[in-house]
């Protein structure tokens, strides 16, 4: 509120490339240049855990802030780690693929997008940890919007930086271009 500092860690270093703050404030994922991750308890400053992983476009962190979700540091073979950010636990491994981009929890957090070069996705139920099928269309000029087996959408991704829209937010900002 007063923009005053508060406390200083000299742990938290300039060799930070990344990092993402949970929703409610509560928890900070930094990442270091030798993907090393290190967990942080906001409130009292200190280090939680540590993991090597990669911090990917998107938000880590699922809406209720239960989860976050990094890349492997290893390139093969190649997954997607879900973590419980209060004990840096794993929660489950998804199957990734080369040219991983973002990493989004959608739908309250009850699935995960992965997307990658040319705007491919991967969508994982959290409940089943089964990969769900979709199916791709352009949506106007910049989006690809993917739909379920019902034909109904379900997330769409900017064509250009692999930005996921999902629950419809500013869908015609970021996906109708008007000349």
């Amino acid at each position: 509120n007063t923009g005053a500092e508060v406390r200083q860690n000299q742990f938290l270093n300039a060799h930070v490339e990344k990092m993402a703050v949970s929703h409610n404030g509560q928890y900070l994922i930094t990442q270091q240049d030798n993907n090393l991750l290190t967990g942080w308890d906001l409130g009292s400053g200190t280090a939680l855990y540590q993991l090597q992983g990669e911090i990917k476009r998107g938000d880590p962190f699922s809406q209720d802030d239960s989860m976050f979700a990094v890349a492997s540091a290893a390139s093969s073979p190649a997954t997607v780690n879900v973590y419980n950010p209060l004990n840096g636990k794993e929660i489950q491994i998804f199957k990734s693929y080369p040219d991983l981009q973002t990493i989004q929890f959608i739908k309250d957090g009850t699935q995960l997008v992965t997307v990658y070069d040319k705007a491919n996705i991967r969508l994982w139920s959290m409940a089943s940890k089964q990969e769900l099928e979709v199916s791709k269309g352009y949506e106007v000029t910049g989006c690809l919007t993917f739909y379920d087996l019902n034909k109904s959408p379900i997330v769409s991704v900017t064509t250009s930086y692999y930005h996921v829209v999902a629950n419809d937010l500013n869908r015609p900002g970021l996906c109708i271009f008007e000349t």
